[in-house]
This record gives structure tokens, sequence and C-alpha cells, in this order.
């Protein structure tokens, strides 16, 4: 058994990062998947492999990664401010046709 370090991660960013460009990839270039896939798989077998992770510490890194799409809109609504038409009942119907 190995011993802990300093740079030992948990979840495997490897593994959530790798699987979020696998989603994005997917539908952005669907010529691309089977390459997608292969890559990705092969990131995330090597950090076992190259005992870079711990198996949970990918299965966590998956579940992160899965986490991710529902979460992040929510926190994004919570964090940024609201577009100035919907914070100004006041402007004028001009303004908010402009509004994004």
């Amino acid at each position: 058994m190995r011993r802990a370090t300093c740079s030992d991660a948990f979840p495997s960013g490897h593994t959530t990062v790798s699987l979020v460009y696998l989603a994005c990839g997917w539908r952005l270039f669907p010529r691309w998947r089977g390459a997608l896939v292969v890559v990705v798989a092969g990131i995330v077998f090597s950090t076992v492999y190259l005992s870079l992770h711990y198996v949970i510490d990918v299965v966590a890194g998956v579940a992160l990664a899965a986490l991710l799409p529902p979460v992040l809109p929510v926190l994004r609504r919570w964090t940024w401010p609201a577009p100035p038409a919907a914070i100004d009942p006041y402007c004028s119907s001009v303004e908010r046709s402009y509004a994004p």
C-alpha cells in the first residue's frame, strides 16, 4: 500500500473534468464521439492504473460529474445578479426589449 502524499486528491478531478468534456463534446461534436469515449476511458482507467487515484476517488469523480449539470444552473441563479429589467420594475418597455 502506498503512503499518502500532499498531492492526493478526493474526488478525482481528472475523472470529473474528463467526463464533463465528454458530455459537452458528445453534443457539440457528434462525429468525434468514438474518439472522445476512447480518450476519456483511457484517462479514467490510467488514473487508477498509474496509482494516481484509488477506485473510490474515480467513483466519486463520476458522481460529481453527474451532479454538475443539474446543480450549476441553480448555483448560477443564487450567485449571479439578475438582469437589470428583472431588478428594476420602473424601467420602460423599450429598455426591457433590449434585455438579454
